[in-house]
């Protein structure tokens, strides 16, 4: 089958009538899951046409507000019977996931604690399986808290996911000869900061990894005025795409196409 992968949201903090905050949904064979679940993720999914009740599992990179607040919402859905919830969910973060969880329990108390069973796990660097053929790998990232990167591998296809990083050996070492590698592109060179990436940053890191495709995503706004397909092709050679929200790829060994919309 390999993995169909949906952008949910392309941007960051930043108000943006275009971009929701972080959040990405995929599929394998093995079910229905998202990377990450920032503000606008309830909305986006219900505009993809995504049932929320199918998701199995949700992988969150790091607690930064604009890439999970919208866990709390969908918990909160999940708990009201009329959602029908039944599906067993597993969340799975970085180093504090379990403790973000359980500060989620002592703010919002059982109003978030879904009928159906929910297990919370923490990575740094790790692996693990979803389902019986979706393979997952983890690795630590350069940012400014505890935040991991995936690489999802099923049905011959692989995805990498950068979250956000800065310059990152790891997680280049993670998008080793990746189908498709999802990483940030945050800032124009000259606002350069450790913790998040360049277009010349992703082109250099997109190079080292040897991926067969770039998606570039989590655009904040003075990005946006610059070339970023120019900047990052002087150092990488392969397909660059730039990530909008709704935008559909379909990721099949040595192959990815590209859709928008439900």
């Amino acid at each position: 089958m390999g993995i169909d992968l949906q952008v949910l949201g392309s941007g960051t903090s930043a108000p943006s009538a275009d971009r929701s905050c972080a959040a990405y949904a995929f599929r394998t064979a093995d079910g229905l899951g998202l990377l990450d679940c920032g503000p606008g993720t309830v909305r986006r999914l219900a505009e993809a046409g995504i049932d929320t009740n199918d998701i199995r599992w949700i992988l969150l990179t790091h607690r930064h507000v604009d890439h999970c607040a919208d866990l709390a919402p969908l918990l909160f859905w999940w708990h009201a019977p009329e959602s029908g919830r039944t599906l067993p969910l597993e969340i799975h973060g970085p180093v504090e996931t379990v403790r973000y969880w359980e500060g989620l329990r002592r703010i919002y108390g059982d109003w978030i604690v879904p009928a159906c069973p929910v297990e919370v796990r923490e990575w740094s660097c790790g692996e693990f399986r979803l389902g019986e053929g979706t393979a997952v790998r983890t690795a630590p990232t350069a940012h400014s808290t505890p935040t991991v990167a995936y690489r999802i591998e099923a049905g011959g296809a692989s995805l990498a996911f950068s979250g956000d990083t800065g310059p990152c050996d790891a997680v280049a070492d993670l998008a080793k000869g990746a189908d498709l590698f999802v990483l940030e592109c945050a800032l124009p060179e000259e606002m350069r900061v450790p913790t998040h990436m360049t277009p010349s940053d992703c082109g250099r890191m997109a190079a080292a990894a040897g991926c067969g495709h770039l998606l570039l995503t989590h655009f904040y706004p003075p990005v946006e005025r610059v070339d970023i397909p120019a900047l990052c092709r002087a150092h990488y050679r392969g397909p660059v795409t730039l990530a909008k929200d709704l935008l559909r790829a379909r990721i099949e060994s040595g192959r990815v196409r590209f859709g928008v919309g439900a």
